[in-house]
């Protein structure tokens, strides 16, 4: 039957004092009684800015945990198309968030899931709410969505095997021989990825280990390679191997860190960090032509000599206009179908006005100014 979304029916649950656009940082009563625990959610706030930090360092480190979606953009023919790449990433990614909303939304209206938040998206879609035939289609999406991600990290980390590791060893293989290395590459990802999966007990627990304990220990490794001019491989490395060992020290002993997650994040984060500088003072310095000739191609930002900044001085601001407004624009893009589902009609009306200046302006400075430099 059809469930009429109110504000009542949100109102159910005891979070629901959160749901506005403007983000609340810390509330000393949000505590959630679940079964014989008791869900702390009174340092939320801070969590989703260490979310956020994360999220901009691997923006910045290039390829972060989306490897395949940074290939993208080094395919891509110039800059309009990049900007193409990005605007439409961002428009498909809008819809993951008002989806999850969704379903939240009904687990609430039809009361379930609330003894294991797990257990929502399978209970919403086995429920009498879904006819069979809109079951079936979603649950293929839901597969479409889950193999579109699959198959993309297996060709990303397939070509990483390949590119780095095999052709390093191997500098005389042939162009047949590499095809043969990268299906048999493919095939181990495949493989170790089932057999890990065999393991699962808990979705969350994954998405810890992966997000919490694996990706601090290469963000700032990968970010500092665009913006630090004194970075070198053996900072590279020693930054990764020293954030993984910390990352496998806290995973075995959980309670160094008290089991809570932002200290998991930031201590790998931190001593990667140290070992980035230490390796990079240690090791030996990149010859300076060698620099140039990078600098020269890439342009970044960052700590590079002054005099190669100098000629690209007016391109690195505008682009940090250009990025402001983008930022401004992705987060409208996806803040506004969530704040109309939840009725919260006056932040929707605000956040549609700012996302149509901010698309104005993308469109005529970023759009239109690429189209012309590509002629």
């Amino acid at each position: 039957g059809a469930l009429e979304m109110g504000p009542e029916l949100v109102a159910q649950w005891p979070g629901a004092q959160w749901n506005q656009a403007i983000p609340r940082w810390y509330d000393a009563g949000l505590t959630v009684s679940q079964g014989d625990s008791v869900l702390d959610y009174r340092w939320f706030g801070f969590f989703l800015l260490a979310w956020m930090g994360k999220g901009i360092l691997e923006g910045l480190g290039g390829s972060g945990g989306s490897a395949y979606m940074s290939q993208r953009f080094y395919a891509a023919r110039d800059e309009r198309d990049c900007a193409k790449i990005g605007m439409l990433w961002t428009v498909l990614f809008a819809f993951r968030w008002p989806m999850v909303l969704g379903f939240v939304i009904l687990a609430i209206a039809l009361g379930v899931g609330q003894g294991n938040p797990e257990t929502i998206l399978p209970e919403v879609i086995l429920s009498d709410y879904f006819p069979p035939g809109v079951r079936g289609l979603v649950v293929a999406a839901m597969l479409a969505a889950a193999m579109s991600t699959f198959d993309s990290t297996i060709n990303a980390g397939a070509s990483y095997l390949v590119r780095d590791v095999y052709g390093v060893m191997r500098r005389s293989a042939t162009s047949r021989e590499l095809i043969w290395a990268s299906y048999l590459s493919s095939a181990v990802i495949v493989f170790v990825g089932l057999g890990l999966a065999l393991q699962v007990k808990s979705v969350v627990g994954v998405w810890v280990a992966i997000v919490i304990n694996l990706f601090p220990a290469f963000l700032m490794p990968f970010a500092l390679r665009w913006f630090w001019g004194s970075f070198n491989g053996v900072g590279f490395a020693s930054g990764v191997g020293m954030g993984f060992a910390t990352s496998l020290w806290l995973f075995c002993y959980p309670e160094w860190s008290g089991g809570h997650e932002l200290v998991t994040l930031s201590a790998i984060l931190g001593v990667s960090t140290v070992g980035c500088f230490l390796g990079t003072w240690l090791g030996p310095n990149v010859s300076r032509d060698r620099l140039n000739a990078f600098y020269q191609q890439v342009r970044p930002f960052g700590w590079w000599p002054r005099e190669w900044k100098k000629a690209y001085r007016s391109e690195h601001q505008q682009d940090l206009h250009r990025l402001g407004v983008a930022l401004i624009w992705q987060i409208t893009t996806f803040l506004i179908p969530m704040v109309c589902m939840l009725h919260l009609w006056g932040s929707a009306m605000f956040l549609m006005g700012v996302w149509g200046i901010a698309s104005f302006w993308l469109f005529r400075r970023v759009f239109l100014l690429a189209e012309r430099s590509s002629k």
